[in-house]
Formats: structure tokens, sequence, C-alpha cells
């Protein structure tokens, strides 16, 4: 079982390490982004719903194997001490599959979250740009710098660039409201993404605890039947 667990760690690794990337500021941030982003395609889907299947049934193993051996507890103590370490293993096995099944999704999540952002802050500053030549050609043609070959015909222009403006500033609104609302999200991730970091964490410390532990109980054991043969 704990054949499993060394590939769970080096996958929780990679994952983490994704994750801090995410959370870093640009332009730090861009190979995970684009990573992140390259799951959107068919091919990146498919990776990623494969690898999820395989966690997903990888998980069952270790909780049939965990509740197996809850209900048939009672045995010879040399046979409870190797059942406890059979289902020590089992449990880390399978934190370790749901770790890493959550931060998959997650740490995607986060990264598409941050690559709107990234996209509707670009369109905001194109947007304005075109905003500012727009607002600059009305000054001029309200100013009367335009040459004077009509009136109607200037008048019409300046309502066609009102409209225009118009048209730009609510669009810009628009972009400013999705960028705000992009920006609680990704918000809202990273500190969701921080949790599970925080929970991995603690998992692996409770892992160590529970070896040092079965580790303490097998010294004891061998001791215990030491002593008997003497």
């Amino acid at each position: 079982m704990l054949g499993f667990a060394i590939p769970l760690l080096i996958l929780g690794a990679i994952l983490s390490a994704i994750g801090i990337l995410l959370l870093s500021p640009p332009p730090f941030d861009k190979p995970a982004v684009l990573l992140c982003r390259a799951t959107k395609t068919s091919a990146g889907w498919t990776v990623v719903a494969t690898l999820s299947t395989v966690l997903a049934v990888m998980s069952v193993s270790p909780l049939w194997d965990v509740a197996h051996m809850r209900r048939h507890a009672k045995e010879s103590s040399a046979d409870s001490l190797q059942r406890r370490s059979q289902m020590v293993e089992a449990q880390l096995t399978a934190v370790l599959t749901g770790a890493c099944l959550v931060l998959i999704f997650v740490v995607r999540k986060l990264g598409l979250v941050i690559a709107q952002r990234d996209s509707l802050t670009t369109s905001q500053q194109a947007m304005l740009k075109q905003v500012e030549g727009l607002r600059n050609e009305y000054n001029r043609v309200t100013s009367g710098e335009q040459p004077k070959t009509g009136g109607a015909s200037a008048s019409d222009d300046t309502a066609q660039l009102k409209q225009q403006a118009q048209s730009l500033q609510k669009k810009l609104d628009e972009a400013v409201e999705d960028r705000r609302r992009a920006k609680a999200d990704a918000e809202a991730l990273k500190n969701q993404s921080r949790g599970l970091e925080k929970e991995y964490d603690r998992l692996l410390q409770e892992n160590d605890d529970l070896k040092r532990k079965l580790s303490r109980h097998d010294s004891s054991a061998t001791y215990q039947a030491s002593n008997k043969r003497d």
C-alpha cells in the first residue's frame, strides 16, 4: 500500500508548486497560468479527467481496506499491531489521494480565474485607449477645429462620436465590473488554496506522527516477544 504513497506525495508536491506559482505576483505566475489555460483544450482536459478518474478509483481501495479492518478489529495482540500498521497505511493512501484529487480542481480553477482576470485587464486597457482617442476626437470636433464645409455634417459627426463614446463607456463599465468579479473569485480561490496547503501539511505531519507511534509499537512488541522467549 505504501508503494502508492510516494507517487502521491510527488503529485501533491507538483500541484502545491503550481499553486504557489499562481499565488506569486506577475510575471512569475505566467508559466502556471499558461499550464492551467492549456487544460481548457481537448487534450488538456483529457489529461485532467484521466488523472482525476485514476485518483478517484485509487481512493476506493484504501477506504475499503479501512472499513474491512475495522470490522475485524478483535484479534491477538501481534495480529492487532499488524492490522493497525495496515490501517495506518490505508488511511495515509486515502488522505493523500483525496488531497491530490481536490488540489487538481482547485489549482486548475484558480489558474483559469487568474487567466480570465489578465484577459479582462488587457481588454480594459485597449478599451481605455480607444475611449481616450474618441474623447480627443470629440473635443476636436466640438471645439470647432474641423473644416467648415457644412454645419449639418459636423453636427452628425458630433452626434455619432457621442453615441460611440457612450457605447464604449458602457462596455468599459461592464469590463470593469467583470474584472472586479474575477478578482474577487481569484482572491477567494487563493484563500481556499492556502487553506488546502495548510491542511496538506497538517496531514503530512499526522502521517509522520503515526509512523513514529507505529515504530514505537513495533519496538515494544519485539521487546515483549523477546522477553517471553527468554
